[in-house]
């Protein structure tokens, strides 16, 4: 007598398809992994060699100044490494604005109740500076003010307040 083995299909259709994800997955993943193996080159005599702690990208931040004086040019120079034109600076007459990652598109002076506003209007460009000079005629016919440096839709970097314009004896 011998034996009939009879295997229904549909039993073995669910067995048929694991095995089929089973072995596809490991396929796919044997070309997903990729085991990256350190390539250790021989450091010559003079070689030292160092330990990389941290790498990371720098933000561009928009950076401004307000320079009153020949001084504050210099020390703006200074912080930022920066070698300016020859300017003649004229302090009485003028004041400088320094933007840093960014470009003055125009500048306002607004009239509030108190005091006066002078909003710059700055785009974000990294990788450059903008130096200008202002007109102090201007703002010290209005008394009291402060700076705002904003873009465009009215975000504010940053706000300062103004410094008393004193006349310079002549």
């Amino acid at each position: 007598m011998s034996r009939v083995l009879v295997v229904e299909a549909r039993r073995l259709v669910p067995l048929l398809f694991l095995l089929f994800l089973l072995v596809g997955l490991s396929i796919y993943g044997n070309f997903r992994h990729r085991t990256v193996v350190p390539v250790l080159e021989e450091a010559s005599p003079d070689e030292i060699t160092f330990q990389l702690i941290d790498r990371g990208k720098v933000e561009d931040r928009i950076q401004i100044r307000v320079l009153y004086c020949e001084d504050d040019f210099l020390r703006v120079g200074d912080e930022f490494a920066l070698e300016f034109p020859a300017y003649p600076f004229q302090q009485a007459q003028e004041v400088g604005v320094f933007v840093l990652n960014g470009k003055i598109k125009e500048t306002r002076l607004l009239s509030m109740k108190e005091t006066c506003q002078v909003r710059v209007i700055i785009a974000k460009a990294g990788n450059s500076y903008d130096l200008v000079t202002l007109d102090k005629s201007a703002l010290s016919e209005e008394g009291s003010w402060h700076w705002v440096f904003a873009d465009k839709k009215g975000n504010v970097f940053a706000q300062f307040p103004g410094v008393e314009i004193m006349e310079l004896p002549k």
